[in-house]
Order: structure tokens, then C-alpha cells, then sequence
């Protein structure tokens, strides 16, 4: 395994279809809503066909997620400097991902459950649900790349 820090709007570093797995953790929400297409794009670029993509991220608020919590997490966003957070939640992931490269039907989106150290954070009176930071909730937002692109797969069907 190696590691590099670089920018992730220019991944030209890297040969087109190189990695079979491109993956980011809590990262979209620090990105401008105008910086997220572009780093898309190149992940797109540079995964190989039939590889996977996948974002570790804040969930995105819907009709599911009370407004308490929606409140909370933009009260946190606010008052821990996070300028993009609020703005993430005005972004469509799943079209933009769409225009990266992403179809839909490879688009999928899992939930994931943070284990915390109980010493450190007691766990929620009802045990199950989000608790507001102590047993936080991501979402994984990922997407398999097509084994055939779409200019192919059009030619194909046509």
C-alpha cells in the first residue's frame, strides 16, 4: 500500500483504469460544491473497469432524518468550521456522480455504524439509534464502474 497526498481535482499522475478501488473517508463535505465534479471525474478516470468507488460521508438529509437532527448537524457544521458540510446537502451526489461517469443502476448507497470507545462516549439511552456523535451513522455512497463504458455499451445496443 502506498499513500499521496494530492489534489484530487488532478490525478494525472495516474494512468487512466489504474486502481481497481477508490475510496474517500469523510472527505466530499470538505470539498466545494464546484471541486466535487471534477474530483468525481477523475475518479472515474482513474479506476478500472468493473472497480469500485466508494465515499464514507455525512448522510444526506431526506424526509427520513428528523429535523432535530438535521438542526444538530448544522449546528455542529457551523460551529466547528465546516463551510461545505450545510452547502453538501444541496448537492444532488447521486446525479453528480451520474455525470462523473456513474450510471444510477450502479450507483448504491449502505449504511455504516461507528463503533466508539464507551469509555470515552456512553452509549445512547435507547441503544439503537443515531446519538448525535456517539455512535454516529455514515453513509457509504459508492458506485461499480461500467466493464463497458457507455459509448460502447450505446454502440453496442444500437
Amino acid at each position: 500500500m502506498k499513500f499521496v497526498q494530492a489534489s484530487g481535482e488532478d490525478l494525472s499522475r495516474f494512468p487512466d483504469n489504474h486502481f481497481d478501488w477508490v475510496q474517500t473517508t469523510m472527505f466530499l463535505h470538505e470539498t466545494s460544491a464546484s471541486a466535487m465534479p471534477r474530483i468525481l471525474s477523475e475518479c472515474h478516470r482513474v479506476l478500472k473497469p468493473g472497480g469500485l468507488l466508494l465515499h464514507v460521508e455525512q448522510p444526506q438529509y431526506g424526509p427520513d432524518m428528523p429535523l432535530f437532527e438535521q438542526f444538530l448537524r448544522d449546528w455542529d457544521a457551523y460551529n466547528n468550521n465546516e463551510p461545505f458540510w450545510s452547502a453538501m446537502h444541496g448537492v444532488d451526489l447521486k446525479a453528480v456522480m451520474e455525470e462523473a461517469g456513474f450510471p444510477l443502476d450502479e450507483q448504491f448507497v449502505s449504511g455504516v455504524r461507528a463503533i466508539p470507545d464507551k469509555t470515552l462516549f456512553p452509549g445512547s439511552p435507547d441503544g439503537d439509534k443515531e446519538d448525535y456523535g456517539r455512535a454516529a451513522i455514515w453513509n457509504a455512497y459508492g458506485a461499480w464502474k461500467p466493464k463497458v463504458s457507455n459509448e460502447i455499451a450505446k454502440e453496442i445496443s444500437a
